[in-house]
């Protein structure tokens, strides 16, 4: 598959890199390969050394890119930013993107199409839940994305103010199903919805797709409005 569109900057590199690494700015508006978690601003396109000038082609052009791999990667992995400019399949800071082919090992160069993270998203925190979790006040501002098929994140007693995000985090598509789960005596409102206490809101497994997600606000009477909701969701029968 071939790259789709060209949206290239020259930047004078702070250090010696590789072809197809991720990078970031430094201080001194230099590219230098960004680390675990961090935020790249393109992908290199030529191997270069320190003080020279090389080709950057931008993520916010599109289309797909030739990345490095620090670790084996399955096709239609959701990857992230690793050491030394490459992308990992350990979930850390914001996804960056699905990975169309399979690399055995670390140093691969791979094919990738960038996920489309909501602006209201993406300066948020990314959180790993493995495993049920029963949401607090310290989980407000966070993206908690949920890396375990079958897992349910509960949430607190409604109270006004309270919101959160809940976002599926598996491998590839239809790898994780999982639950959203109000308070025994609160209800999750919205579109279309019965509103019924304690009636979980279902990310099924069969449609489910890494970077589903939903954002839930509190009332603080009656119990929680879904006001985004990305993916295929279902209501508890």
């Amino acid at each position: 598959m071939s790259q789709q569109t060209e949206n290239m900057r020259a930047f004078k590199a702070g250090e010696a890199i590789g072809r197809n690494c991720l990078v970031k700015l430094n201080s001194f508006n230099e590219v230098v390969r960004v680390g675990v978690g961090e935020m790249p601003i393109g992908v290199t396109q030529s191997d270069v050394a320190m003080g020279d000038n090389v080709a950057v082609k931008l993520l916010n052009d599109g289309g797909t890119f030739k990345i490095m791999t620090g670790a084996s990667i399955i096709a239609g992995q959701l990857v992230y930013a690793g050491n030394l400019g490459s992308i990992v399949g350990t979930p850390s800071g914001v996804p960056l993107a699905f990975a169309y082919e399979t690399a055995s090992a670390a140093g691969s160069i791979i094919e990738c199409v960038l996920v489309k993270i909501p602006s209201t998203l993406a300066n948020l925190d990314f959180e790993a839940v493995p495993d049920n979790k029963t949401l607090d006040a310290q989980d407000v501002g966070k993206v908690l994305y949920v890396t375990t098929d079958a897992k349910t994140v509960t949430l607190p007693a409604t109270a006004a103010g309270l919101q959160y995000i809940v976002m599926n985090g598996g491998a590839t598509p239809g790898s994780v199903g999982m639950s959203v789960s109000p308070n025994t005596a609160d209800r999750i409102m919205g579109a279309d919805l019965a509103g019924a206490d304690n009636k979980d809101r279902i990310n099924t497994k069969a449609t489910a797709r890494p970077g589903d997600y939903i954002k839930l606000v509190a009332d603080g009477v009656n119990g929680w409005y879904v006001v985004e909701e990305n993916g295929t969701w279902a209501a508890e029968a």
